[in-house]
């Protein structure tokens, strides 16, 4: 069981650094607390098939052109993120307030402090994808850890 977190461009500035270098995932891994820990990570530059495998649900929104160009104009972090209990049932609530919600996030959230919110032509500036379930997080998973 595990969530699969993605830290989006622009916040991968250097894929030279090692991941746990990089300001988002320690964020992300301080306010964790010992609930969960980075079990592998792994630089990803998502192509098309990735962005409709993961997101074909929306392709035909409003959005769908703009999520593709930021999610296309780097590279992401793919994390797999487990809980050190195995049975926390709360594990995905747990992480994914940590991280908050893609619109609005609230004060304390990961994306309320690294996002970006003031261009409403960027699509979710947010910085952060997260599974909404473990099904959810393998399946992600699997989409993009083809190449390792």
């Amino acid at each position: 069981m595990f969530v699969t977190v993605l830290i989006k461009p622009p916040f991968v500035n250097d894929v030279s650094q090692p991941v746990i270098d990089n300001p988002l995932v320690q964020a992300l891994l301080e306010r964790l607390n010992g609930r969960g820990l980075m079990a592998q990570s792994f630089v990803h530059y998502l192509t098309h098939q990735d962005m409709y495998d993961m997101y074909g649900h929306v392709s035909n929104t409003p959005f769908w052109t703009r999520m593709v160009a930021l999610y296309q104009s780097g590279p992401c972090l793919v994390l797999k993120i487990q809980p050190t209990v195995p049975e926390d049932t709360e594990f995905v609530s747990f992480i994914r307030g940590i991280i908050g919600a893609s619109v609005n996030p609230a004060e304390g959230t990961l994306r309320r402090q690294f996002g970006d919110f003031s261009n409403p032509n960027i699509w979710h500036n947010n910085g952060f994808h997260c599974s909404d379930s473990y099904e959810a997080g393998e399946r992600e998973w699997g989409l993009l850890a083809y190449r390792l």
